[in-house]
């Protein structure tokens, strides 16, 4: 996944302020027949090979308001 390691958004979804952006991000893609939550989760190795679904989910996972309280 690019600058990402694998398995960074599976751990990050332990994080309560991550889940909901996630999970926001989910409603966003839903048109598109796309759920971040679960790409995140994915076990598959080979779901990054996909550019459109590392597109999405980096996206996903940078646009988290981090500092938001």
């Amino acid at each position: 996944m690019g600058t990402q390691w694998r398995g960074m958004g599976l751990s990050l979804m332990r994080l309560s302020r991550f889940r909901d952006s996630i999970l926001r991000s989910d409603e966003a893609v839903k048109p598109l027949g796309l759920q971040v939550s679960q790409l995140l989760l994915s076990t598959d190795e080979a779901i990054f090979d996909d550019m459109v679904i590392s597109f999405v989910s980096l996206t996903a996972i940078q646009v988290c308001p981090w500092g938001l309280g």
